[in-house]
């Protein structure tokens, strides 16, 4: 977390690319040139799973902070066990999901933006 900017997420990285015109194909997430390889690669990971080694400096820091935390229930979350040798992070699906969720809408945005667009506006 250290370094992440406040009010940026994944789904910022996502975008709409036309790849044909007639007949009108359209794709839609981590597409086009303006979106960067390491969101790309990010996503994909979460989308399939993926493990970590547990290194000795990141055993220090969950020790550390949990005798830093007050309440006794929190902090047994922080130590991990001596035979943990690796953090598993399950698959879990991230661009099926949102765009079941939010096609509709996009479709509309994308068909409003355009029309803006062909008048002249400017949008941010």
């Amino acid at each position: 977390m250290k370094g992440r900017r406040k009010g940026y997420s994944m789904a910022d990285a996502i975008r709409y690319h036309i790849s044909r015109k007639d007949p009108i194909e359209m794709e839609i997430g981590w597409v086009g040139p303006s979106t960067s390889m390491r969101w790309r690669a990010l996503a994909k990971m979460h989308q399939e799973g993926f493990e970590r080694p547990v290194t000795d400096r990141q055993r220090r820091y969950f020790a550390r902070r949990g005798h830093e935390i007050k309440r006794a229930r929190y902090r047994r979350v922080f130590f991990l066990r001596k035979l943990t040798r690796t953090f598993r992070t399950p698959a879990r699906p991230i661009l099926e999901p949102f765009w079941r969720a939010h096609r509709n809408e996009a479709a509309r945005n994308i068909a409003k933006n355009f029309r803006r667009k062909m008048r002249g506006e400017y949008i941010k």
